[in-house]
Formats: C-alpha cells, sequence, structure tokens
C-alpha cells in the first residue's frame, strides 16, 4: 500500500480501544507533482471505524492503478474549455473541421456550466442541460 490508516489526533497512545473519541484517517501518495518532483499526497478523514477507511482508501488506491483518479480543483468549466481546446488541437492531429465541432459543443454547453466548478457538473446536471438543448 502507498500510504498508511491512522486515527486522527488520538490521545489515548498505546492503548488497544480508543476513548477519546478521534475519527480514522488515510494518507495516500497519488504520484509526483511534475513542476516540484516532490510527492503528491491525499488524505481524508472522519471515518468511524477501520474497515471504512480502508476500504475508502483501497478505493482511491485502485483509481490510480487503474488511472481513473481525478484530482478535485476549483476550476470552473468555462476556464477549463478554453485552456483544454488549444491542448487538444496541439496534442493529436486533429482536423480544423474536429475543432470547429468542438468549440460549437463548449458554446453550447457554456450556458450551462459556465460558471460551476468542474467537479460540480454532475451526470445528472449533463441530463439535464442535454435534455434541454433537444428541446
Amino acid at each position: 500500500m502507498r500510504g498508511h490508516v491512522y486515527r486522527r489526533g488520538c490521545t489515548c497512545k498505546k492503548k488497544k480501544k480508543c476513548i477519546c473519541g478521534s475519527k480514522w484517517a488515510f494518507i495516500i501518495d497519488i504520484g509526483i507533482d511534475p513542476i516540484t518532483g516532490k510527492r503528491k499526497q491525499k488524505t481524508k478523514n472522519g471515518f468511524a471505524t477501520r474497515l471504512e477507511v480502508e476500504t475508502a482508501a483501497s478505493t482511491l488506491i485502485h483509481e490510480l492503478n487503474v488511472e481513473l483518479y481525478v484530482e478535485e480543483t476549483h476550476q470552473t468549466f468555462s476556464n477549463f474549455a478554453t485552456e483544454w481546446l488549444p491542448i487538444y488541437s496541439e496534442a493529436k492531429d486533429v482536423k480544423p473541421g474536429t475543432i470547429r465541432v468542438r468549440l460549437h459543443e463548449i458554446n453550447k454547453l457554456l450556458p450551462y456550466f459556465a460558471r460551476l466548478k468542474l467537479k460540480d457538473v454532475s451526470v445528472k446536471k449533463y441530463q439535464e442541460a442535454l435534455n434541454d438543448l433537444k428541446e
């Protein structure tokens, strides 16, 4: 495992049973920052039992292994879209017509998601936007 599970802020050191009421937490290494070269870690706490925290930690490790993990940011949809399109067009050998289609699609979705943070765009909100565009 690339991390560890512990009781956050436990004051009953070296006792078999915790009586201070502290919650469980984990720290997992999620990779290396390409700019600084230092390791990045994900910490999550507030779990009531050790089983819950181990399940959450193993889920995160699985997402890291199959490359499904996306780090949450506070970036809005409009900022992401304006940064993504040039990167997409340069990274792949994309035809100009494809770029026009992607730009058209982004412009159609901007009224629905422009000020929303990326982490707040859910499947339900996306489907509601598609249903509204269909009408």
